[in-house]
Parts: structure tokens; C-alpha cells; sequence
């Protein structure tokens, strides 16, 4: 008898569940048995993060553009200003018109609403938040050695 995982996705526009084989030998590292389970995207990749073991893979070969690099870049400045000190997790964040007025992935967030860096960038790397993305680029802190306000991504 060959035991089955059963995995479920949820997002905001549907249910996904499918069946795969949960024994070692079903599947190795190269070839990935999709059984039932289908994804409504080009492509999708499932790793187990503690293993690194591919669990479910749809056109992974398939060569697309990297989604949200300019999401994954706006993150890379505000943890390393960050690590720097130059903020903290802590420091607040004023959403300006424009921030609240982004369309497509957001936290929906209203011109005037706070938030703290860090709930930001859950936004950011949890739904993917155009809103909470441009609410950092109008965030401004205050260099340690410097008494000027300088905006932490320049354009």
C-alpha cells in the first residue's frame, strides 16, 4: 500500500488540493511525479524547508521573468539600513496618498495609517504589498552621523 500527502494551497482566488506519493522512493530530486495536483500559474515549485526536498514542481524548467525584483531589491535596502542601524523594526511608517492609492498586491492600507517597519515587511514578503513597497520608498530616516534626513531609497 503506497502512502499519499495530501496538500491543500489556499489563496485569495482559490482552493488547490492534490494527492502525491509520501514515500522517499516515488520521487527523487530530478523528477518530480505530479500525480493529480495541478496549479493554476506558469510554474510553481514546492520545497520542503527543512529537508530541501522538491515536493511538488509544475514547469519549474520553464525560463520565466523573476517576479517582484524590484519588491525583493526595495527589501534588501530597508534590512540592510536595518542591519546598519539607521532604522529600526520598531520605527514607525506614515502611508502617504500615493502608497494607499497602489493597485494589484496590497495590504490596503489608508493615506495617513502607521505601521511599523517590521509589520511592513511581512506585507512586502507575505502578500506581496505594491502599497507597503511604496510606503518605504517615501519613508525617511535619520543617518547616525549625520543630522540631514535622507530618503532611503533615492530614486
Amino acid at each position: 500500500m503506497t502512502k499519499e500527502r495530501s496538500l491543500t494551497i489556499f489563496d485569495e482566488a482559490s482552493v488547490v488540493s492534490g494527492n502525491a506519493p509520501a514515500d522517499e522512493s516515488a520521487s527523487s530530486d530530478k523528477e518530480v511525479k505530479n500525480s493529480d495536483l495541478k496549479i493554476d500559474a506558469k510554474s510553481a515549485v514546492l520545497i520542503d524547508g527543512s529537508s530541501g526536498k522538491v515536493l511538488f514542481a509544475q514547469n519549474e524548467k520553464e525560463h520565466l521573468p523573476p517576479a517582484s525584483v524590484t519588491k525583493v531589491m526595495t527589501l534588501l535596502l530597508i534590512l540592510e539600513a536595518c542591519d546598519s542601524g539607521k532604522i529600526s523594526l520598531d520605527d514607525k511608517v506614515t502611508v502617504s496618498e500615493r502608497a494607499a492609492a497602489m493597485g494589484g498586491s496590497q495590504m490596503y492600507m489608508e493615506p495617513g495609517e502607521q505601521h511599523t517597519v517590521e509589520e511592513l515587511l511581512k506585507g512586502v514578503i507575505m502578500v506581496s504589498a505594491n502599497d507597503g513597497c511604496v510606503a518605504f520608498k517615501n519613508m525617511q530616516f535619520r543617518e547616525q552621523n549625520k543630522n540631514s534626513i535622507t530618503s532611503i531609497c533615492s530614486s
